[in-house]
């Protein structure tokens, strides 16, 4: 059998520098890796899984005794609305949970404070041994991050985060509009509307565009031209649904019901409403678990520090979360 010693011996070091480099320790040199990584696969040595899930709970076990830190990145202004705001502290709230039973402990960084640049944030991570980070939903689509991601493991929430390329954990937009439309199908609703702001369309990377229209091709619903104006306002909203006539609508924010009720629609009497992401307990529409979300991304985080990972993945992958659907007071089943 092929041991550490073997491939030591080959390459002239010693059984922890070969240990370290086939765990892609950064503190041996990247050349270094790879002339021991080749001279074992020549070996044909093979990583026992056994000792190597024992090694991590070690390795997991020494660490909790100083709680590992964490950073949780942001960017949204204290000005944000309400509902990003909600989300964002649910979000944080799984990860601490999940974070505190594996012995780590989550720092929240808000770019957006004076002063603290994206280079300052590095040079603050590296200074405190922050070896892993979870990126938020950023407020912006498209949204870029240069920081220094060589020393790193990374996960990022949502789409908002376009460059570089990380893992991230997701909200199932697509398989939750899905879910969603096939409940109001089922409930009986022939014409459903979806009306959100061509911004939020953006953020969720056309997922919940791309499920409705692909539930009217299949489904053969009354069609509705969805509204996604790039300004989001009652004014539009009323126009678009004296027009088209949904007998429900689907949107992002509960505004609607309020704008709708404002004009004398009666909701759910004359349409219905439910929402792609619901924030209240009377709320009809999905729920997008947050909690679940947070804990997720420091599952995948923290399996990246025991691997010894860091810097930009060579094949990013995107973990989904599903929703669960919601009944609520602003849905009802119509009448033939």
């Amino acid at each position: 059998m092929i041991t550490l010693k073997h491939i030591g011996d080959s390459c002239a070091v010693s059984k922890a520098t070969v240990s370290l480099a086939l765990r892609d320790d950064p503190r041996i040199p990247e050349e270094t890796r790879t002339r021991i990584k080749q001279a074992a696969a020549k070996l044909g040595y093979r990583m026992n899984p056994l000792v190597s899930a024992h090694s991590a709970y070690v390795r997991t076990a020494r660490q909790s005794k100083t709680t590992t830190v964490l950073g949780y990145l942001t960017n949204w202004a204290s000005s944000a609305q309400p509902a990003s705001n909600f989300v964002n502290q649910r979000i944080l709230t799984g990860m601490h949970e999940r974070a505190k039973e594996l012995g780590y402990r989550v720092d929240h960084f808000q770019l957006l404070e004076r002063g603290l640049t994206e280079r300052r944030l590095s040079r603050i991570l590296a200074a405190r041994n922050i070896m892993g980070v979870v990126v938020a939903d950023l407020a912006k689509a498209h949204s870029e991050l240069d920081l220094d991601w060589q020393n790193v493991a990374s996960v990022a929430i949502g789409y908002g985060l376009r460059f570089p390329l990380i893992h991230r954990v997701c909200h199932d937009q697509y398989g939750s509009m899905r879910l969603l439309l096939a409940q109001l199908t089922t409930l009986g609703y022939k014409k459903i509307g979806l009306a959100m702001e061509h911004r939020q369309d953006e953020r969720t990377n056309n997922l919940i565009l791309a499920a409705y229209l692909a539930h009217e091709h299949q489904h053969g619903n009354a069609p509705v031209e969805p509204l996604l104006p790039d300004d989001w306002n009652k004014p539009a909203l009323v126009k678009w649904y004296r027009k088209q006539k949904p007998d429900i609508i689907v949107s992002v924010l509960d505004d609607v019901v309020g704008w709708l009720r404002e004009e004398g629609i009666s909701v759910p009497g004359q349409v219905g409403f439910a929402s792609v992401c619901v924030l209240k307990p009377e709320g009809a529409g999905i729920y997008q678990h947050f909690e679940g979300i947070g804990a997720a991304a420091v599952d995948l985080l923290i399996s990246q520090l025991y691997t010894n990972q860091r810097g930009l993945p060579q094949h990013p992958q995107t973990n989904l979360i599903l929703g669960s659907w919601q009944s609520g007071k602003s849905v009802r089943v119509p009448k033939e």
